[in-house]
C-alpha cells in the first residue's frame, strides 16, 4: 500500500510560484495534499516553470496537466514520445500567445506500475530514492555544471558555488526535439522506501546527506517532507520550492 505527499512553496523572495505539483490525477499550484491507501498504479511530478511574467506559471500547470492525462501503461519509448508531445504543446502555446514567448518548464516524476518504478525527467528537477537510511539521487542533471562535472571540469563540491549553477541547456519549451531522460529503475519498489521529488529551490538548498537525516528522523512522510520544507525556509528560501514523495508501506524503524 502507498502513500503520497507534496507540498509547494512560494519561497521567501519570489512573489509568484512558478511551480507546481501532480499527484494522483491532480494539479496544485499551492499549498500541500496528502493521499494515503493508494493500491493501484499512480504517477506523482513536479514541474519548475522558465518565462517571464506569469509565463512559468502557465507552463509549469500546462505540462503537469499533460501528464496528468498520460495513460500509465506506456512503456519508456512511448513516455518518452508522449513527453515530446508535451513539448511541443508548450512550444505551440508560446507561439499562439507573444507575451509568453520564451515559456517552459522542468519535469521529474515517477510512474509506479506493478510494484516497479519508471522514472523520468527533463531539466534540473530531481528525483530521489530514500533506502535503508541512504538516499540515492536518481536522475542526472540537464545543466551546465552537471555537464562540466561530468566532463571532470569541476569538482561535485564546485558546483554548488558555480556562477551558472542554474543555468539548464534542455526543459520542456526548449526547442523542437527534446527527449527526455525516461528509466525502469532495477528491482521494485520496496517496502519502506521513499521516492522523493523535487524542484531546484530544495536541492540547491538541502543536501543529499542532510535529506538522509531528515527522513531518518521522521516518523511520517508528512512530517519528512515539511522538516525538508523548513530547512530551505531556514537558508532563505531564494526559489520556489516544491518536493512530492512516496512511500510504500511496510515494516520499517522510521517513517
Amino acid at each position: 500500500m502507498f502513500e503520497m505527499f507534496a507540498i509547494t512553496d512560494c519561497g521567501l523572495v519570489r512573489e509568484h510560484n512558478e511551480d507546481a505539483f501532480l499527484i494522483h490525477g491532480d494539479v496544485f499550484a499551492q499549498g500541500e495534499c496528502h493521499v494515503s491507501g493508494v493500491e493501484e498504479d499512480f504517477l506523482i511530478a513536479v514541474a519548475d516553470g522558465v518565462g517571464g511574467a506569469s509565463a512559468g506559471e502557465v507552463a509549469s500547470r500546462m505540462v503537469l496537466t499533460a501528464m496528468a492525462a498520460m495513460p500509465l501503461n506506456l512503456s519508456c519509448e512511448a513516455i518518452d514520445r508522449y513527453i515530446g508531445a508535451v513539448n511541443e504543446q508548450v512550444l505551440r502555446y508560446g507561439e499562439k500567445h507573444p507575451p509568453a514567448s520564451g515559456l517552459g518548464a522542468t519535469l521529474a516524476g515517477i510512474l509506479c506500475r506493478q510494484g516497479k518504478v519508471l522514472c523520468f525527467h527533463v531539466g534540473d528537477s530531481r528525483v530521489y530514492r530514500y533506502r535503508d537510511g541512504y538516499i540515492k539521487q536518481m536522475t542526472r542533471d540537464h545543466s551546465l555544471v552537471e555537464t562540466l562535472y561530468q566532463m571532470g571540469t569541476i569538482t561535485r563540491e564546485e558546483m554548488s558555488g558555480h556562477p551558472q549553477k542554474n543555468r539548464i541547456w534542455k526543459y520542456l519549451g526548449s526547442g523542437e526535439s527534446i527527449q527526455a531522460d525516461v528509466q525502469m529503475i532495477r528491482g521494485n519498489f520496496e517496502r519502506g522506501d521513499v521516492y522523493l521529488l523535487c524542484t531546484d529551490g530544495l536541492s540547491d538548498l538541502v543536501p543529499p546527506e542532510e535529506m538522509e537525516m531528515v527522513l531518518s528522523a521522521a516518523s511520517t512522510l508528512r512530517e519528512g517532507a515539511l522538516a525538508l520544507m523548513e530547512a530551505a525556509r531556514r537558508r532563505g528560501a531564494p526559489d520556489n520550492v516544491t518536493l512530492a514523495a512516496a512511500i510504500r508501506h511496510g515494516v520499517r524503524s522510521a517513517l
